[in-house]
């Protein structure tokens, strides 16, 4: 197999190979919009002091948790659908960590209030 051959083998290999997934990624997205779910918010805000001013920082985490297996009118849906935003909250707030040290342990505060106001929204 010559060059010229060698190279258009590749480009055809490559065209599919970025069709495949560009299609799975049109899926993906589709799939995402069908979800229930709720949003899980972690955030946190910090003053930093500047030669030039202070300037506010805030960073936010969003991340959807989907409890369309879980009945939520039971006590049994509503415990598991907590557990699964406690968890959320608790991954946001270590990358917010990770994003935004403060010098106060602040990991327990964020969970909580992502997971408090998660569960507000819950019907």
């Amino acid at each position: 197999m010559n060059i010229r051959m060698k190279t258009h083998a590749l480009a055809g290999l490559i065209a599919a190979s970025v069709a495949t997934v560009g299609a799975m990624g049109m899926a993906t997205a589709q799939e995402t919009t069908t979800l229930e779910g709720i949003t899980v918010t972690a955030e946190r805000m910090m003053t930093v002091e500047k030669p030039s001013g202070v300037v506010e920082k805030e960073l936010r985490i969003k991340t959807l948790v989907n409890y369309s297996d879980l009945d939520v009118t039971t006590e049994s849906g509503r415990k598991k659908l907590e557990a699964r935003i406690t968890e959320a909250a608790s991954d946001a707030c270590t990358e917010l960590d990770k994003l935004m040290p403060t010098r106060t342990l602040e990991h327990g505060n964020c969970v909580r209030e992502a997971t408090g106001r998660a569960m507000a929204g819950v019907k």
